[in-house]
């Protein structure tokens, strides 16, 4: 599964990781995404709907046709792309309305970030896409025969997490400069923390990494895979197939496990105006402060 890391800082309250509700009027499967858009947060699930929730925390859209399950969100230029498991990318106006959809993918579309300013994809087919505002794919990068589950982007480099537990970096003109391995998993997510990358895995660990693509060290004690990351103020944050959100200090250090938490896998994560959002195979929606 394959989750954007969203960095977000524009709030100065400490996040204590307490549960303050469940949003009714959740999906009917699983919550694979969640993205913030401007005051409004976004969520996708294998029900194949993508949510748009207002600034109160109410539904205010349902946006469908995508023929199989929602899995990535992105938000850029105040527009929202959706990417699934029908091999296609769809892009939303602020209405929300459907604009057009990009293809080119021969599999699932399994994350979306903006790189050097144009909407960038990963698939199962093992491509990374580089895509134009009409939909075309200028770029395309195939770093080996494996899925790509992740990406993300810091100091203009791109990150890609691969099914073989391999993270591929790219520079800006498209050539592959590393190969970093660590990982005995799927690597399912990225996150930029400070001057640190961040990478969760199906071996049930994050690992850290220094800008010489050097493992610095891991936090560990998930007790299944960590299927998303989210660095807020600091503060790390991970989601886990064991039903857990962790805590960590900036260090790494453990600091907290978010209680009470999910009935079935934690999928995805997300801040939105200074809270963070969490999804679940349990197909709710919690909101913690």
């Amino acid at each position: 599964f394959f989750f954007e890391c969203l960095f977000f800082s524009g709030f100065e309250c400490r996040m204590e990781g307490i549960l303050t509700k469940q949003l009714e009027h959740g999906h009917g499967d699983w919550v694979i995404a969640i993205t913030t858009w401007s005051l409004w947060f976004v969520t996708a699930s294998f029900d194949g709907t993508a949510r748009v929730w207002d600034e109160n925390d109410a539904l205010k859209a349902e946006l469908t046709g995508h023929k199989a399950g929602i899995t990535c969100l992105l938000v850029h230029n105040n527009m929202l792309y959706t990417g699934s498991d029908d091999f296609t990318i769809r892009l939303w106006d602020n209405s929300p309305a459907f604009v057009c959809s990009f293809e080119g993918h021969e599999d699932s579309v399994y994350n979306l970030t903006v790189w050097q300013s144009q909407v960038t994809s990963c698939s199962k087919d093992g491509t990374i896409k580089v895509w134009n505002e009409k939909g075309n794919a200028t770029k395309t990068l195939k770093p080996s025969d494996t899925p790509i589950y992740c990406l993300v982007v810091k100091d203009q480099m791109l990150y890609c997490g691969a099914y073989d537990g391999s993270i591929f970096v790219y520079d800006t003109s498209g050539s592959m400069v590393k190969q970093m391995k660590g990982h005995d998993g799927v690597v399912f997510s990225l996150c930029v923390h400070g001057d640190l990358l961040l990478s969760g895995a199906g071996d049930k660990t994050i690992r850290m990494w220094d800008r010489n693509y050097n493992e610095k060290g891991q936090m560990a004690g998930h007790a299944g895979v960590v299927s998303a990351l989210v660095s807020h103020e600091g503060m790390v944050f991970s989601a886990s197939y064991d039903k857990t959100i962790r805590m960590w200090a900036p260090s790494g250090e453990f600091k907290k496990e978010l209680t009470p938490g999910h009935d079935n896998l934690v999928l995805s994560l997300a801040v939105n105006r200074g809270r963070l959002i969490s999804g679940s195979a349990d197909s709710t929606l919690r909101v913690w402060g």
